[in-house]
């Protein structure tokens, strides 16, 4: 199957400048020349993405990995733990529901959003937790209702980036923790790939995961300060749910040139935004 809608964005969706410059041409990826942020244009319309991942063919991996990313789930609540022990967490584009599942257990008050049917029909199912169904701008929570909101790789798929930051802070309760992970659009290998003239980049696919912003740690933070957090945290997401050798020598290896170099050359970036009180 194929997309049959598209749509043309003609300004940044994180920052709203309407310099773009197109860096790739075979997969549509153009640069914000103010934020620094990539974005996807033209791009597959939300109702046609929405049919992508109604498939179900999205989640079957998933479903395989469930055991093994039990323990990618328990890594990503200890950081939780670390800056807020206790309180309301909105977890949104919560997949299946592990995530937010394993939190109940260790006693937050839990909510959870997501676009897709069949990942909310999943959660219920495996879990019995209930997702509030469609994007975070169209359900409306009371403002200052959470504690904690997470973002585990989902705010790379949002149509605008910067209404999902801008309403997480709304309905943050001052003092509250955003806890974003993206992919990182500096990547080592993608980058030294370039170099030999492989591009980084694909084209948008049916049935696969759809990025429409691709993020570095200075884009996502100024993403971030825009919307009117504070920076409290940088770092890598430790994101793979199998823990093979050469997988962890290459976090534990990225991590220790983070740490001395303040330079993210991972896969993936983690960034925690505080509301101030």
């Amino acid at each position: 199957m194929e997309f049959q809608k598209y749509e043309t964005i003609t300004a940044c969706t994180v920052c709203g400048s309407q310099q773009l410059v197109l860096v790739n041409y075979h997969a549509c990826i153009n640069e914000c020349c103010h934020c620094k942020c990539r974005i996807v244009s033209p791009r597959p319309t939300q109702e046609a993405i929405a049919l992508s991942y109604n498939t179900g063919t999205v989640y079957e991996q998933w479903l395989k990995d469930s055991e093994k990313r039990i323990e990618l789930w328990k890594r990503r609540l200890a950081i939780i733990r670390a800056v807020s022990p206790k309180g309301a967490i909105l977890d949104i584009g919560a997949g299946i529901g592990t995530f937010l599942q394993l939190a109940k257990q260790g006693g937050y008050i839990v909510t959870g959003t997501e676009t897709s049917e069949t990942a909310i029909h999943l959660a219920k199912k495996l879990y019995g937790v209930v997702l509030d169904a469609g994007q975070l701008s169209n359900i409306n929570y009371d403002a200052a209702s959470f504690d904690i909101i997470t973002m585990w790789h989902v705010l790379e798929h949002v149509p605008f980036p910067s209404q999902v930051i801008k309403e997480c802070f709304r309905i943050l309760k001052p003092g509250g923790h955003f806890v974003v992970a993206v992919p990182n659009d500096m990547e080592f290998k993608g980058i030294i790939g370039e170099c030999f003239g492989r591009s980084r980049y694909k084209p948008i696919t049916f049935c696969d995961e759809i990025h429409l912003t691709y993020f570095t740690t200075s884009s996502l933070n100024s993403a971030l300060r825009k919307g009117g957090f504070d920076i409290i945290l940088n770092g890598l997401d430790d994101y793979s749910p199998v823990k093979n050798i050469k997988r962890r020598a290459k976090y534990l290896m990225s991590h220790l040139i983070e740490s001395f170099m303040d330079v993210n050359i991972y896969d993936t970036l983690l960034a925690i935004g505080k509301k101030s009180k």
